[in-house]
């Protein structure tokens, strides 16, 4: 699973894979900008990705 997004009445909730071992949760209303979410997401997926391998400090 790379990405899953789920939209009902009113509420958003995407998932986002960080790496092979983690998930990435984001719960929003209907006003949520997901082009910006989209965005914002990749940036923090692979900052905690780099934290998760180790490979800097937490």
């Amino acid at each position: 699973m790379r990405e899953l997004v789920t939209r009902s009445a009113g509420r958003h909730v995407v998932i986002e894979a960080v790496g092979e071992r983690a998930l990435l949760t984001v719960i929003g209303d209907e006003g949520l900008d997901m082009t910006g979410l989209g965005s914002e997401l990749r940036d923090a997926v692979e900052r905690l990705a780099t934290v998760l391998r180790g490979d800097t400090p937490a």
